[in-house]
């Protein structure tokens, strides 16, 4: 009913009611029964793909608000690895990633979990299916490479601590 209301109001919906949405669903991921966790992703998805457009207008809060599934604050491994592949769908619709590339390494700091859920959501983002390179990826990368040089951290230390074996 949440994700159909979404498509009902589109922005409207964004305006008033996304960060409610967000932060109950991020509460029931965490949830023992495992169809509850599947049915938290599943609305979780849905509500990207119909609020797309006004979640890359602001992607900056949009990155806060998903930062805590991303490990930003302790999750398990799955969550963080949903919460990546789902950013990364809103990062590869955006015109100029740079200034939300200059963010989110900022923010990587020390926490090997974070670090490794921010190189996993530019790893998905210049993925395609088929082993093969998004058309956004060329484009992507550079923007990665100097916003890590922007940002002073060492490129190897952003994408090649994704241990999802794409880039080992």
């Amino acid at each position: 009913m949440l994700v159909q209301f979404a498509r009902d109001l589109g922005e409207d919906f964004y305006e008033n009611y996304w960060m409610r949405s967000v932060t109950l669903l991020s509460q029931t991921v965490n949830h023992s029964d495992f169809s509850v966790i599947e049915a938290a992703f599943n609305a979780l998805s849905w509500l990207l793909k119909y609020l797309a457009r006004p979640l890359v207008t602001n992607i900056t809060t949009t990155f806060e608000q998903l930062a805590p599934l991303l490990g930003k604050t302790r999750q398990k491994q799955y969550v963080r690895r949903f919460a990546s592949e789902a950013f990364a769908f809103l990062l590869r619709r955006l015109k100029d990633p740079h200034e939300i590339s200059e963010k989110m390494l900022e923010e990587i700091g020390e926490d090997e979990e974070y670090r490794e859920a921010i190189a996993n959501v530019f790893v998905v983002s210049m993925g395609a299916p088929g082993k093969s390179l998004h058309s956004r990826a060329i484009n992507l990368f550079d923007v990665l490479a100097k916003a890590a040089h922007t940002a002073g951290l060492q490129f190897g230390l952003c994408i090649l601590t994704c241990r999802n074996g794409s880039f080992a």
